[in-house]
């Protein structure tokens, strides 16, 4: 860190951190200005839009997924009676019991 003040202004403090912004470089993938349209879930599939506090409803129950999903869709898909595989695109969240009421988290 730069204890005294020199005029040179090359490298800025973040918090504990000085980062050198000669060396430093914007990033190379490139973003999207908008997301690409959801393309749905198959038919077979229950679909759910995720509310506010980040539940979605089941057989008049609240089902917790996470605020971050909030207004989206997510689908679930039929593994075995009362076990769900719960997706958000093309992303595996977890697995929906309905007996236990929530989703159990995959360990990646």
């Amino acid at each position: 860190m730069i204890d005294t003040y020199t005029g040179d202004r090359t490298g800025i403090t973040l918090g504990a951190h000085y980062v050198d912004v000669l060396h430093w470089l914007p990033s190379l993938r490139p973003y999207p200005e908008r997301l690409p349209e959801s393309r749905g879930y198959p038919d077979d599939w229950q679909k759910r839009v995720v509310r506010k506090g980040g539940q979605i409803k089941w057989e008049g129950r609240d089902v917790s997924l996470g605020a971050a999903l909030w207004g989206q869709e997510v689908g679930l898909k039929p593994m075995a009676e009362g076990l769900w595989t719960v997706y958000f695109e093309t992303l595996e969240l977890g697995i929906f019991d309905e007996q236990l009421g929530r989703v159990e988290r995959i360990e990646r």
